[in-house]
């Protein structure tokens, strides 16, 4: 068991270093250094707590973790079945990219995939138009959106296709504001579009969808990079279970 441990910390620390390369420091990148941390901790003191977690309060606690640890693990992968491919025809009307952060002035790798998704499915469908979203954060240097149309644009996208979204804070305004400008070109919430993210967050992002007001809105999901699997899904399942718990039946 001590094997393991040292095994997990060493490949969580690995991944938190390679994440740190290609994403802004945030809370989810440091709780992943906290968890392989933890995993370090438990492995050099593993004799002591093994004794500590045959009774008592430390057996309580071994068996509170492990079934988080359960929980995490089937929430995981139940939300990446759940954020499959829709019913696409790629003969929709527009197709909306959610914005996932920038780094400084460039798209973040995860964002990338999203865009370069989206681009695949314009050469498919060359006259749907493109909404890209999402605002300014604290620490980027221009408007997620901006950055957005830029990268497709140098992909060779016509600019005219492009609808820029670039004042929302979260996935339910990105959805909000979207669709305001595709009533702007006549495409009203029953038409059929497409909307991009990754398969960790197309479950909760098509809730989003319809809050919003679209009835005809399909995911299309698009990889992870390997190294942001783990800080994705610790965000998103936190994510899901407050969504769940606030904001589900919310109209």
């Amino acid at each position: 068991m001590q094997v393991i441990l040292f095994g997990l910390s060493a490949l969580l620390f690995t991944n938190a270093i390679v994440a740190s390369f290609t994403m802004r420091f945030s809370f989810w990148l440091a709780l992943l250094y906290l968890v392989a941390l933890f995993f370090l901790l438990c492995g050099v003191f593993y004799p002591q707590l093994s004794v500590y977690c045959k009774e008592g309060i430390g057996y309580y606690t071994k068996k509170l973790v492990q079934i988080g640890f359960i929980a995490f693990v089937i929430l995981a992968f139940t939300i990446t079945w759940l954020g499959k491919n829709g019913s696409i025809t790629y003969n929709e009307k527009a197709i909306i990219v959610l914005g996932s952060g920038l780094n400084g002035s460039d798209v973040s790798p995860v964002l990338q995939y999203r865009l370069d998704t989206a681009y695949a499915y314009h050469l498919e469908n060359p006259t749907a138009y493109i909404v890209v979203t999402g605002g300014q954060g604290p620490t980027e240097e221009i408007p997620e959106a901006v950055a957005m149309k830029r990268y497709l644009v140098e992909l060779g996208v016509p600019e005219e296709l492009i609808l820029v979204e670039d004042i929302s804070t979260d996935t339910n305004e990105n959805f909000t504001f979207a669709l305001l400008l595709l009533e702007e070109k006549g495409i009203d919430g029953s038409d059929p579009v497409v909307f991009v993210s990754n398969r960790f967050h197309n479950y909760r992002a098509g809730f989003y969808a319809e809050l919003a007001g679209f009835t005809n809105c399909s995911p299309l999901a698009s990889a992870t990079p390997l190294s942001m699997v783990l800080p994705c899904y610790m965000r998103e399942v936190v994510a899901i279970l407050h969504f769940w718990l606030f904001k589900r039946y919310v109209v």
